[in-house]
């Protein structure tokens, strides 16, 4: 056999057993069926033991009980998703309409306030885009929204469920009013859930908190987002919150006892 068909057999060899064993290619750590990378870095544990971590998903009107695993990011059901950065809870042609009257140097700011975003889309729990107020932003708009959309419709039974996690210093100055994840088809909004400032203050915990916030889709969508709406508009509120990933597989475990 040639020597350079022989390299090439024997590199093609490699490769096939890299891709069956579920390995990174950039970082080397196993991956699960659906390709999402655990956290090496210790910022999100995924394991549902972690007494921070927060479960908070619905499935229609009921609250589903457990500790959530994320299993799969949106790249288990589409490679072609992207994310957007918005306002208001629009999507679609509202959101154009309302960003087109709010001016240029409006949605510069806008765009600015969550800083590398496609992080929720990698299928990686140790990235994550970060939310960053600023007092003249707060001053125009309501809330800051990050848009993950699909190329095609998710179907029932699916999650869009975002990992999230907070600050110590924006839990105990209590500078959120709201966290929402809502899902949308078209420009038609599907179905929402809201953790309030209540909730939140109770994630202290004395550390960083983290929580899982999201539902189980019992209506078709192709967007999901993710929206946080500030309590306090009169203050820099600088970073104050970050997003990891966009679950859309999962799985629920018993909570461990205290």
């Amino acid at each position: 056999m040639n020597k350079w068909k022989m390299k090439a057999t024997a590199a093609a060899a490699v490769l096939a057993v890299m891709t069956l064993a579920g390995c990174d290619a950039q970082g080397g750590k196993d991956l699960d069926t659906d390709g999402l990378s655990g956290d090496d870095t210790g910022l999100f544990p995924n394991d549902g033991t972690d007494p921070n971590t927060t479960t908070t998903i619905t499935e229609g009107t009921t609250a589903l009980s457990g500790n959530f695993i994320c299993e799969g990011g949106i790249r288990a059901l589409t490679t072609g998703a992207t994310t957007e950065v918005a306002t208001g809870g629009l999507v679609g042609g509202p959101l154009t309409l309302l960003l087109n009257a709010l001016g240029g140097d409006t949605v510069t700011q806008l765009t600015n306030s969550v800083s590398e975003p496609d992080n929720v889309i990698d299928n990686k729990l140790s990235t994550f885009a970060t939310y960053s107020l600023t007092l003249g932003l707060l001053a125009i708009i309501d809330s800051v929204d990050l848009l993950v959309h699909a190329d095609q419709s998710i179907q029932p039974g699916n999650f869009a469920v975002f990992a999230v996690r907070f600050p110590k210093a924006t839990l105990e100055l209590s500078l959120i009013n709201s966290v929402t994840v809502s899902t949308f088809l078209g420009d038609t909004a599907q179905e929402s859930i809201s953790y309030s400032k209540s909730d939140l203050d109770l994630l202290g915990l004395g550390e960083e908190a983290k929580l899982f916030i999201g539902v189980k889709a019992t209506k078709a969508f192709d967007t999901a987002s993710i929206s946080l709406t500030p309590a306090v508009l009169s203050a820099n509120v600088g970073e104050a919150m970050y997003v990891h990933e966009l679950c859309t597989k999962g799985r629920f475990v018993a909570a461990p006892s205290p």
